[in-house]
């Protein structure tokens, strides 16, 4: 996994379903990592590329206030329990 420095503070923009509430997450090697992009326009597109515009909803929220711990943030894997070991 990629060691980038992460700003858990940064304003971050996911996607979540209307009805569950559930995240759109990818699953890499049996990890859940919340899919997420610095930007709405992005995470917009990603929507659209799914064919998900009438089911999911785009969320707004901080990295640090996210339920998360592991993000695929703009294409790359994120794990912040390993940032935290490393820092």
């Amino acid at each position: 996994m990629k060691s980038v420095d992460v700003d858990v503070k940064q304003t971050i923009y996911s996607l979540r379903h209307l009805d569950s509430g559930e995240f759109i997450c990818l699953l890499q090697d049996g990890v859940d990592y919340l899919a997420c992009f610095t930007d709405g326009d992005t995470a917009l597109e990603f929507r659209t590329s799914l064919g998900l515009q009438e089911h999911v909803d785009l969320h707004v929220t901080t990295i640090d206030r996210s339920p998360f711990s592991h993000f695929w943030l703009d294409g790359v894997n994120v794990d912040l329990r390993q940032e935290a070991a490393l820092g």
